[in-house]
């Protein structure tokens, strides 16, 4: 929804609060980091979508596996390179994600620390 053009609003979000991490309160930072125009309301959220994003940003994939997912096929269309912190949790549930992510065409340098 943020990267296509017009106004989306997703509602009944409630559950999404209690995963990983608030995926409703994760997203709207991580894609706001990003430069998409959204709002959060109560259980809903409200993206007026565009072709790209700014990026150029430093977003955090809130330790949740979809989270950083998501970030990382946002970053697709963004006209500046972002760093994913957090993005080796993608792991808990697609360990070669990078791999195929890289494989269908994204670019990613997963640096690993501590």
């Amino acid at each position: 929804a943020a990267l296509r053009e017009g106004k989306c609003r997703l509602t009944g979000l409630g559950r999404l609060r209690c995963k990983e991490s608030d995926r409703i309160a994760s997203v709207a930072a991580a894609l706001g980091a990003m430069g998409a125009s959204l709002a959060v309301r109560g259980d809903e959220l409200e993206i007026e979508g565009r072709k790209t994003l700014p990026g150029g940003a430093v977003v955090d994939g809130a330790n949740d596996h979809r989270v950083a997912m998501l970030c990382a096929v946002a970053a697709l269309r963004c006209e500046k390179p972002i760093l994913l912190r957090g993005a080796d949790c993608v792991n808990k549930s697609y360990s070669d994600f990078w791999e195929t992510y890289r494989m269908l065409g994204g670019r990613a340098n997963v640096i690993r620390l501590g």
